[in-house]
């Protein structure tokens, strides 16, 4: 007989939708939420010329995904381009994800 897998080992069923949740629109700008952005938005299947787990959008867009509503100041806050640059950067770099970027501004991400 074998032992069971710890628990921390295995995967996590994760919603799409939880990008719609109002409590994902609060939650202020972070590589981990860069991260979850990009598996949730990560296609699942292959899409014209994306393949299962490529996106494929401008920094400007992704800004604007990784805005949060400051509730304290009623504030809608949006990180900057070198913000998402370095959070991808960040994510490249410990082996989740790989980026390039073109010269239109469009970056296709790999996880």
């Amino acid at each position: 007989m074998t032992d069971p897998p710890p628990k921390e080992s295995g995967y996590l069923l994760l919603w799409r939708s939880l990008k719609d949740n109002p409590i994902w629109r609060e939650m202020p700008y972070s590589t981990c939420k860069l991260w979850l952005w990009i598996l949730m938005d990560a296609k699942w299947k292959t899409v014209g010329p994306l393949q299962p787990g490529q996106l494929n959008h401008s920094f400007s867009f992704i800004c604007e995904a990784m805005e949060w509503t400051d509730v304290e100041k009623h504030k809608t806050r949006t990180p900057s381009h070198h913000t998402v640059r370095a959070g991808l950067q960040r994510l490249k770099d410990d082996g989740c994800i790989e980026f390039v970027s073109d010269k239109r501004g469009a970056t296709l991400i790999t996880v």
